[in-house]
C-alpha cells in the first residue's frame, strides 16, 4: 500500500488528467511475488492546470477520489485509484504519507525547488522557444493567463518561460493549500458535482466539474457557458431548486446546468 499511496498523492498534486486511465504502470519483483507495486510515474505532459478535461483543472478538488472522469460511454475511468480512496485502511496510510512525506516536499518546491529548476532549464527553454515558436504554445491544451499564440516573426516573444512556471507555481500553490484544510485541518467539506452537457460543449472530454467546498460557505467558480445559438439557464439540484454564484452549500449536491436554443 506504500507504493500505492505515493502513486496517489504523484497523480492528485499534480493535478495530471490522465489519473487512473492510461500511462499508469505497476509491477511485481518476481514470479513468486504476490504483491503488486506502483510505478514509475510516466506521461505528465497533462497536469497542473495545462489539462484537457476541465475537472483536473481545479487545483482544490480531490480529483484522484473521482472514478468517472470520462463521459459514461468511455471505457477509460479511473476505477482503481477511485477504489482505493474509499478503503478506509488505504486512506489512512495516504493521509499519513501527505503528512509526514509530501507536504514539506511540496513545501520545498514552491519556496526554493521551482526557482532551482528555473535557473536549470532557463536556457533550454530559450532554445526551445526559438526552435519550435508558435507551434509550441499551440500544442498545449491550457495557456497561462494572458499568453496567446502569436504571430511569426519577433522571436523573442517566445520566451514564456516565467508565464509557464507561473502557472505551475499558482496550481501546486492552491493545492496545497487546499490538502492542508483537508487533512491537516481537518475541515468540513461537501462535494459538488457541476454537470455541463451543453450541446455545443466537446463531450468527448468529461465537462463536469467537482468542487469541495466548506460546509456554509458560498459556492465559488461556477461557469457559465453561452454560445450566439443557446443561452444558458443556470443550474439545479436535485430537488430542482437554482444555485447560483454565492449560494451556501451546507449538503453534498449534484447540479446540471440548463441551455436553450435562442429562437
Amino acid at each position: 500500500m506504500d507504493s500505492w499511496a505515493t502513486a496517489w498523492l504523484v497523480q492528485e498534486i499534480s493535478g495530471d488528467h490522465d489519473t487512473g486511465i492510461a500511462s499508469q504502470f505497476s509491477y511485481t519483483v518476481n514470479k513468486e511475488e504476490t504483491l503488486l507495486y506502483a510505478g514509475p510515474v510516466w506521461d505528465f505532459d497533462g497536469t497542473m492546470g495545462n489539462v484537457n478535461t476541465i475537472m483536473f483543472g481545479n487545483p482544490a478538488a480531490l480529483t484522484t477520489s473521482i472514478e468517472q472522469t470520462r463521459p459514461e460511454e468511455n471505457a477509460n475511468q479511473n476505477r482503481w485509484l477511485s477504489a482505493m480512496y474509499r478503503n478506509r485502511e488505504f486512506r489512512e496510510v495516504l493521509e499519513e504519507k501527505y503528512r509526514t512525506v509530501f507536504r514539506e516536499n511540496l513545501e520545498e518546491m514552491l519556496s526554493a525547488g521551482i526557482d532551482r529548476y528555473k535557473e536549470q532549464i532557463n536556457r533550454s527553454a530559450a532554445l526551445d522557444a526559438l526552435r519550435w515558436h508558435e507551434k509550441r504554445l499551440g500544442w498545449q491544451f491550457v495557456l497561462p493567463e494572458g499568453l496567446s499564440v502569436p504571430q511569426e516573426g519577433d522571436y523573442s516573444r517566445f520566451a514564456v518561460l516565467d508565464a509557464q512556471i507561473n502557472m505551475v507555481r499558482d496550481f501546486l500553490s492552491e493545492k496545497k493549500e487546499f490538502l492542508d484544510k483537508l487533512w491537516m485541518e481537518g475541515k468540513d467539506f461537501c462535494i459538488v458535482e457541476v454537470r455541463n452537457d451543453a450541446p455545443f460543449l466537446n463531450q468527448d472530454y468529461n465537462q463536469t466539474i467537482y468542487y469541495w467546498i466548506e460546509r456554509g460557505q458560498p459556492m465559488e467558480g461556477l461557469p457559465c457557458y453561452e454560445t450566439e445559438e443557446y443561452r444558458f439557464l443556470g443550474y439545479k439540484n436535485a430537488k430542482g431548486e437554482n444555485v447560483a454564484e454565492g449560494s451556501i452549500i451546507t449538503e453534498d449536491a449534484v447540479l446540471s446546468g440548463e441551455w436553450i436554443k435562442v429562437n
